[in-house]
Formats: C-alpha cells, sequence, structure tokens
C-alpha cells in the first residue's frame, strides 16, 4: 500500500504541475568560480584530467572530468567540468546522455534533480536505441524521479527503436505500478510495438500481472485474441 500511495502523490503533483516533494539534500556548493590555473594543477588527483591531457585536448578532458563527476554525483564538479569546455548534451560512446547515466547509475534523486534543472533540454534526448531518460526510470520503478522527468516536459509516448514506450518498458520490467502511475498521466496503452505487441501483451508475457490488470481490467480479460497463456 505505501508503494501505491507513493504513486498516487506522483500522479497528482504532476497533474497540478507541482515539483515533487524531495527530502532535503545536502547543500551543493558550486565551484564554477574556481581559478582555471587551479585546475591545471590538480592533475596528480584521480578524478582530475592531467594538465598534460588538458593542454592537448582540452575539451576531451573536460568530457572525462564531467562523466567521472556524474558517476559521483558530484554536481559542483559538473559545473565546473562545464565551465572548462565539457559538453553536457555529448553522449557517450554507447549513446548515453548524462541524464540517462545518472538515473541508471547514481540513484541519487537530488543529482538528477540538478541536472534536469540545468540541463531541460536532456530531459527528451534518445541513446542509440531510442531510449529516453523517462524510460530508464520507469523500469527502474522510480517515482520521484519519473515525476521530476514529467513536470520538465518528458514525452509519455516516445518510442524506442523497438516501438516501445515507457509503458510498455514499465510493463516489461518489475515496475508493478507503472500502468496505475502513467495511463492517467496520458499514456497511451493502445501503442504497439515493432512485433505488434501492445502494453498488456508485454505485461501478460513479461508476469506483470498487476500492470497487465491495471491495463484491461481484469487478468483474464486483459488476454488478446491470439495469446497464449504459460
Amino acid at each position: 500500500m505505501q508503494v501505491e500511495d507513493e504513486v498516487t502523490h506522483v500522479v497528482d503533483r504532476v497533474m497540478r504541475g507541482k515539483v515533487y516533494d524531495t527530502e532535503a539534500a545536502p547543500e551543493m556548493v558550486s565551484c564554477v568560480t574556481l581559478d582555471r590555473h587551479r585546475f591545471y594543477e590538480k592533475g596528480e588527483h584521480e578524478n582530475w584530467p592531467n594538465k598534460a591531457d588538458y593542454s592537448s585536448d582540452p575539451a576531451g578532458a573536460a568530457n572525462k572530468l564531467l562523466r567521472e563527476a556524474v558517476r559521483r554525483s558530484d554536481f559542483p564538479t559538473v559545473e565546473l567540468a562545464v565551465t572548462l569546455g565539457a559538453d553536457p548534451l555529448l553522449k557517450s560512446t554507447y549513446g548515453f546522455t548524462i541524464l540517462h547515466e545518472a538515473i541508471v547509475v547514481t540513484r541519487s534523486e537530488a543529482f538528477v534533480e540538478h541536472l534536469i534543472e540545468n540541463w531541460p533540454q536532456l530531459v527528451n534526448e534518445c541513446s542509440s536505441q531510442g531510449s529516453t531518460p523517462l524510460m530508464k526510470a520507469v523500469e527502474l520503478g522510480w517515482t520521484a524521479v519519473i515525476g521530476h522527468l514529467l513536470l520538465a516536459g518528458a514525452n509519455l509516448n516516445s518510442q524506442d527503436f523497438y516501438g516501445r514506450s515507457a509503458l510498455m518498458r514499465g510493463a516489461m520490467s518489475n515496475f508493478e505500478m507503472s500502468a496505475f502511475l502513467l495511463v492517467p498521466l496520458g499514456a497511451d496503452k493502445h501503442l504497439v510495438d515493432v512485433n505488434g505487441l501492445r502494453a498488456v501483451d508485454l505485461a501478460l508475457t513479461s508476469g506483470n500481472a498487476r500492470a497487465a490488470t491495471d491495463l484491461g481490467g481484469s487478468f483474464m480479460a486483459a488476454v488478446v485474441p491470439g495469446y497464449v497463456g504459460s
């Protein structure tokens, strides 16, 4: 019941257009005023690109610093890296933005919220496979971050390269409350993927009974023509 109450709270917050309540985060002091010459002298620190790297490839060194900062949920250093020339919109070799990585790796709500506030254009950026940050948050069942993303304008019905929306990916995951949360907010349960499957079909084949029930009215009513139960 606690999870259902939390999901209901997120739905209410998003529909009212208010910011989701978060626990008080520790104060994050900006480092963007740090003198660049002091940055050069930090080459011996494991988290800092060395002086030679910065001299030969300033942008590359700054981007390396940015990625390290994201993995450590270190927002002041993220700001510093951007000041030194890092591109916050640059995607990794796997096609992920820093927002994708923050959601999957850091598990820090305050850090994710900082990224959204400072670079809202990241909210609907897709990975090389068409995955959005919202899809990742839904797969993880991270309701607070789902709320932040939706308040920032995340597209609920964006589909990845396999034709799967956030609702579909939630139905395939262990996030049982995915349909309960997303459908009232506008998720289209009639979308189909490249194989012609809807969210309810994916929920059934993945064993997500709660999502299937929320999508179909009852577990048996959710079975579509041609579906063969195990």
